[in-house]
């Protein structure tokens, strides 16, 4: 066995699974390194030590917003760091952002955003994207002069004299500020974001109570039936009810990372979330993910081959054996292909009590971009085998290309 460590958490594993875990670990947003005296594999934080560079004249409203930045980034381990103006520009880092601030005439506030060189660019759009967002009005250009050694933006804050609640928009300019510095920071590494984050902390509020919904989820229809061996049965008419209360809201959240380049495939990063929304207990769930069309739509994740879970399964902290989840069949991989579904269960015995909520995380769908006119479809389908239920997605996950 070997030890994964991370702070002051140690996880044991089987020791012929290290290439897996550390792969694993690296695109989760961790940095690995092996210690082979201690048979550790040892794990910090992606984002940890990067370095961006802040140039701002000294006045109260820059300063508190700054003083805010710093304090926010200092927690994730990464440094803010101020410089005086006409400082020379670093040569490393990942990002020099000047800041000059006027009061103005105008009714709104106005930013101008000036980069340099064409690797700044990215960063530049990022900034106008979250700037638009919260309702500030925002120009872009490209200062031709200027060709430093790491990514360099130049911003120009114009706020209204007549502004009467400045700490208001000094907040607003700061998430706007922070948003996109990770935006900026992630936009390669879309998943180093998870080390600071947990999946009961992302799925609080994936579900409301009836008073704070902004607009109720129909009631998920189902029926009764064996689980089908393939995705068309999902067509089925699902609209007879079970008299033992038996119901379930099904739900994926995603995003999808649109990519830069002709020949890079589109990445959908997705988890589904299964909320218990009956009486009864639901036993095991069984998950089909159904692409149209199929060709060359791929599946990754913390997903592991039937015949690997001893090997590669992770333990649960209570010493009860292996958790996680794992293809439903040994030949997942030639039945993807051939049907576009993927199926997956539970490597434990799952229960979810009414009222609760399972999820099935961060699941990732390579698709390259295919003809113009075509769409691709992606939907869930949950299945309780020894209940005769299943649950149609009530979302479902469609790029029109």
């Amino acid at each position: 066995m070997i030890s994964i460590q991370h702070d002051d958490k140690i996880m044991k594993v089987p020791s012929d699974s290290l290439p897996i875990y550390r792969i694993l670990y690296e695109q989760m947003g961790f940095t690995t390194k092996w210690d082979s005296q201690k048979r550790t594999l040892n794990l910090s934080p992606l984002l940890q030590d990067k370095k961006i560079y802040i140039v701002a004249e000294a006045h109260d409203f820059l300063d508190s917003i700054l003083e805010k930045i710093q304090t926010y980034f200092r927690k994730i381990g990464i440094a803010i760091i101020q410089l005086k103006p006409n400082s020379t520009l670093s040569k490393a880092g990942e990002l020099s952002l000047h800041i000059t601030y006027t009061i103005s005439d105008n009714l709104t506030s106005q930013f101008y955003i000036s980069y340099s060189g064409s690797h700044s660019k990215s960063w530049a759009l990022i900034l106008q994207r979250e700037f638009e967002e919260n309702g500030f009005y925002q120009e872009i250009k490209q200062n031709m002069k200027k060709k430093p050694s790491i990514p360099l933006l130049e911003i120009q804050c114009h706020i209204p004299a007549s502004t009467k609640n400045m700490e208001e928009v000094q907040e607003n300019i700061t998430q706007t500020l922070i948003s996109a510095l990770l935006r900026g920071l992630t936009r390669e590494h879309p998943w180093s974001l998870l080390p600071y984050t947990s999946a009961d902390t992302l799925s609080t509020f994936l579900f409301h109570s009836k008073g704070d919904q902004p607009a109720p989820i129909q009631p998920a229809t189902m029926t009764k039936s064996a689980i089908p061996l393939r995705a068309e049965r999902e067509k089925r008419n699902l609209t007879h009810i079970s008299p033992n209360q038996m119901n379930a809201e099904v739900y994926l959240d995603y995003q999808i990372l649109v990519p830069n380049e002709e020949n890079t495939p589109f990445l959908v990063i997705g988890s589904i979330y299964i909320k218990n929304t009956g009486t009864s207990h639901l036993l095991n769930p069984v998950i089909c993910i159904h692409t149209a069309p199929k060709e060359n739509v791929k599946l990754s994740g913390q997903i592991i081959p039937p015949k690997q879970v001893e090997n590669l399964g992770v333990q649960s902290f209570d010493g009860n054996g292996v958790v996680g989840w794992r293809y439903l069949e040994d030949d997942w991989f030639e039945k993807a292909n051939q049907r576009g579904e993927y199926w997956v269960r539970p490597i434990q015995s799952l229960q979810i009590s009414p009222g609760d909520q399972h999820s099935f995380p961060n699941f990732q769908l390579s698709i390259p971009k295919p003809k113009d006119g075509v769409s691709v479809t992606i939907q869930a389908i949950v299945f309780f085998q020894e209940q005769d239920l299943q649950f149609p997605s009530h979302n479902k996950i469609v790029l029109s290309f």
